[in-house]
Order: C-alpha cells, then structure tokens, then sequence
C-alpha cells in the first residue's frame, strides 16, 4: 500500500527456534513495528526474527548472482523482453556478459569491485519466480521455461537459474564496478553453461 515503516533493526526481544531450509535456527525476535507492518500487509500475525549466527538465514550461500544477459535470454523465451530480475531474489546481478557465462564460473574466483567471491553452484529455482515482484501474481512460466532451455541440475536437483557464491575476501562494491574472473574453475568442477 506504499506505507513505509522505520526502526532500528538491532532491538531484539526473546529467542525463537525455527526449521529454516531443513535445519534448526536459533534467532531473536526483531521488535521495533516491523512485525506488526508486516503482519497487516499479509493478514495474518507474523514475527520477525533475527539469526543469533551469521549465515544461519541464507539459503544455501550467502551470496547469488545472474547475468543480466541471462534474465533477457530467459524473457526472450517467454515473449516477455522486460523480465525483472528483482523475480529472482538475486545480491548482485552483472552486466557485460553472455548469457549464463556466470554458470561457467563455477568453482572459480571472482573479482567484484574491491571483493573476491568464489562462485559455488547453480541456484534451483522455487515457484516464486513465476510471480510479479511488485504484486505477487502469477505472471510469467519461469519454471516451464528453464525446465525446457536448460539441463537440470546434476542429479535432478532442480531447474537452475543464477549462481551461488562466498565471499573469499570482504570489499566495497559499488553499482557499476567491474566484475571479472580471476581464476579458471578448479579441475572437477563442472558448469552447465549455455541453454
């Protein structure tokens, strides 16, 4: 509804465990409104909660990344050139590449700007990427998209789409910094580059 809410995000009340992508994650309930924002926007109570470890609330990597190129190549498919990549809930999304290049980076380190990242797999995509970022509709068939351009991850773990990564060395990264291999992939590794 375009209602903003402000607060220090570092006030924390009691302990809560939580199961979080299949494991058991000690947090701290965020106070301060958010909670209560939050839970009128969907309609129905929610808490917020803080991890009490760094990396207990990622995913699978604290980091991801795509190609804008990627994200064009995918809505091209779709008949949709104006895809938004906000649908993928990326951290860094690079400009000056091919399409899926980044796949090809696996195992490799990666300079951004003033950090190095080491690039750590394919992302399996979840149905929230058929949703529209600014009304959570459903709007466009991500899934069926990749499930027919693009082979999925070994040992049918998922449609892949973006990449994970870690941060090997800690760095200011700005809009517009440079991104650029440092280091080939080491001998093992695999990618899945290309459609």
């Amino acid at each position: 509804d375009g209602s903003a809410v402000e607060g220090a995000a570092d006030r924390l009340d009691g302990a809560i465990t939580t199961e979080f992508f299949g494991h058991t994650v000690d947090g701290r309930l965020v106070n301060d409104g958010f909670a209560e924002a939050l839970s009128r926007a969907v309609g129905r109570p929610v808490r917020l909660a803080r991890v009490v470890r760094d990396g207990d609330g990622q995913d699978a990597r604290p980091l991801t990344i795509v190609s804008s190129a990627s994200v064009r190549d995918l809505g091209s498919l779709g008949d949709r050139a104006d895809l938004d990549a906000r649908r993928f809930r990326i951290n860094l999304e690079i400009d000056g590449c091919d399409p899926y290049e980044e796949d090809s980076w696996d195992g490799g380190l990666v300079r951004v700007g003033g950090a190095t990242i080491r690039v750590r797999g394919q992302i399996p995509r979840c149905v929230v990427t058929t949703l529209a970022p600014d009304t959570g509709q459903k709007d466009f068939s991500t899934l069926n998209l990749i499930a027919r351009f693009r082979p999925r991850i070994e040992g049918g773990r998922g449609l892949p789409f973006g990449m994970y990564a870690d941060v090997v060395e800690p760095g200011r990264v700005r809009v517009g910094d440079p991104v650029e291999p440092v280091s080939p992939r080491p001998a093992g590794t695999t990618s899945a580059a290309g459609r």
